[in-house]
């Protein structure tokens, strides 16, 4: 059994490549940054490290890339994630427009709001605000007391905090997909 450390809590886009990659049987840790990610993969505290490198509407993901050059870790193995981003909030009886028109507030990590900027922009009212990862949005809205806030995020994340999918794959194009790489400590 392994330690697999990812960007997040669980079902943020970095869980979901790992679990789909290594399954139940393994631990999985959480971490707030990808600069955490290397460090607990140099320091043995985790055994693999799951990080996204490139995704195909947000670019190269260059913090991953430098880390990766200056990092005692190396890559040994890699997926291709399709990413479908929903716009999740606290459960209404209210239909699709009037419960987007409730919400004054998203949020996500910064490159799923780079994803979902032409779905954004059609709602000029909501003010967008940026997480460490698309699962800590969900967490906060489901935790929240607040109904005019929203996250966006994946659908598994909405049913693991008990959210309602108030809009689905809201990405700029359904060709939407991250690389991610795999890596453990260079020996």
């Amino acid at each position: 059994m392994s330690i697999i450390a990812y960007l997040g809590k669980p079902w943020s886009f970095s869980y979901i490549a790992a679990y789909g990659a290594y399954g139940a049987h393994h631990t999985y840790r959480g971490c707030a940054t990808f600069a955490q990610i290397f460090k607990e993969v140099q320091e043995g505290i985790a055994d693999i490290g799951v990080v996204p490198i490139k995704n195909t509407l947000a670019g190269p993901i260059q913090e991953t890339l430098d880390l990766l050059s200056s990092s005692a870790v190396r890559i040994m193995g890699e997926q291709r994630l399709k990413v479908e981003h929903f716009l999740l909030a606290k459960p209404s009886n209210l239909g699709e427009t009037q419960r987007i028109r409730e919400i004054h507030t998203v949020y996500s990590h910064p490159k799923a709001l780079a994803q979902c900027e032409h779905f954004l922009k059609r709602y000029p009212w909501i003010r967008q605000i940026e997480c460490d990862d698309t699962a800590t949005a969900a967490h906060m809205i489901a935790t929240a007391e607040d109904v005019s806030i929203a996250a966006i995020a994946s659908k598994e994340a909405c049913q693991w905090y008990d959210l309602q999918v108030v809009a689905e794959n809201i990405e700029d194009t359904l060709q939407n997909y991250t690389r991610f790489v795999y890596m453990v400590k260079q020996l």
